[in-house]
């Protein structure tokens, strides 16, 4: 595929895609998951919704998170109100980042 931006041209090759595709962006390209991922797209990959899980069960139900939708992960993991210790969200950011590396 050829990628034209400001008179600049590309050539960009996609590689090949796990089993478990994880969602589409606006344009239609499955994108992969990583801990700078939006928590809409987070919570659209069951493995990255089964990691948080075994840290903060239920957390991905919680009707609250609505406004947070458009967040990264990475972000919103560190604000004080999760309530986890750095051990844990480095813990979670290293598991979420090798999903798809």
């Amino acid at each position: 595929m050829e990628l034209y931006h400001g008179g600049w041209k590309a050539r960009v090759s996609c590689k090949s895609l796990p089993d478990n595709p994880v969602g589409k962006n606006k344009e239609g390209f499955i994108m992969a998951i990583s801990s700078k991922s939006k928590l809409r797209e987070i919570i659209a990959d069951e493995r990255a919704v089964a990691i948080i899980n075994e840290y903060i069960p239920g957390f991905v139900d919680n009707p609250e998170l609505g406004p947070c939708m458009g967040m990264r992960l990475n972000l919103l993991l560190k604000f004080p109100q999760v309530g986890l210790p750095k051990e844990a969200i480095d813990d979670i950011i290293s598991r979420i980042d090798a999903l798809d590396a």
